[in-house]
């Protein structure tokens, strides 16, 4: 009776070992761990791009993240990602952009809804 209660408890714990593998090689917006979007992401300067894990994003103009500057939703699958927002006072945009493989870079294409036609702002951001 104790070897057959010892095998349980050993089966539990590497059940349980076993699906946390599966569940932290993924994470909740679509990508792998390695690319994706969710996190805080520059282009020089003290401007920031921050991805949020519940779908949102935002543009500061401070690296203190204290003076955002437009902001929106966003989707991710695999190593694209793309969404809309606005800049509060101008008007709507979209983005749209892919993940490095390492996750490291991002290719990100501000569209501003606000100009005739749409004005395509691309820009290269790094992991912060």
């Amino acid at each position: 009776m104790r070897l057959a209660k010892w095998f349980y408890v050993v089966g539990v714990v590497v059940l349980s070992l076993v699906g946390m593998l599966f569940v932290s090689g993924c994470d909740s917006d679509g990508g792998s761990g390695g690319n994706t979007i969710v996190g805080t992401w520059g282009a020089g300067g003290d401007g920031r791009t921050v991805f949020n894990s519940d779908g949102t994003w935002a543009e500061y103009n401070d690296a203190a993240l204290t003076q955002r500057h437009l902001g929106g939703t966003y989707t991710q699958s695999e190593n694209r990602f793309s969404g809309s927002g606005s800049n509060p006072g101008v008007g709507d945009l979209d983005i749209e952009g892919t993940i490095s493989d390492d996750g490291k870079t991002l290719e990100m294409d501000f569209i501003e809804h606000w100009h005739n036609p749409y004005k395509h702002n691309p820009a290269t951001l790094t992991r912060m």
